[in-house]
């Protein structure tokens, strides 16, 4: 399967094709999603690459909310604000933040972004 941009998004311009594996975290991660597939064209796959791929996902998932964590605390606290993220993944944001970090303004940027919520 192949991902194209319908946003600007971790570099990629509107109409860039996107990795596969960013694609299906920024999938899950936000609520309004940023890309979308242009191929759906079903390839078989061997079970023992299936695996491979899965861990790979799992590790390039925390990797991405690592990356998104570890900027400025005023750039986190804005995008936080204003980026689509699903609850799950604010609440893992969060639980990232008090154990490595510790900022405040962020801290208070996820709480408030969560108690907004209304799902």
């Amino acid at each position: 399967m192949k991902y194209e941009a319908i946003q600007e998004i971790g570099g990629f311009k509107v109409g860039d094709e996107v990795p596969k594996e960013k694609a299906e975290v920024w999938m899950e991660m936000y609520r309004v999603v940023p890309v979308k597939k242009i191929d759906t064209e079903d390839v078989p796959i061997v079970e023992k690459k299936e695996i491979i791929e899965v861990e790979e996902i799992v590790e390039n998932k925390d990797s991405m909310l690592d990356d998104y964590i570890n900027r400025n605390a005023n750039v986190v606290a804005k995008s936080v604000k204003e980026d689509y993220i699903k609850k799950e993944k604010l609440e893992k944001l969060l639980e990232i933040e008090k154990s490595d970090k510790n900022r405040k303004k962020v801290i208070n940027a996820i709480k408030y972004k969560l108690k907004g919520m209304c799902y």
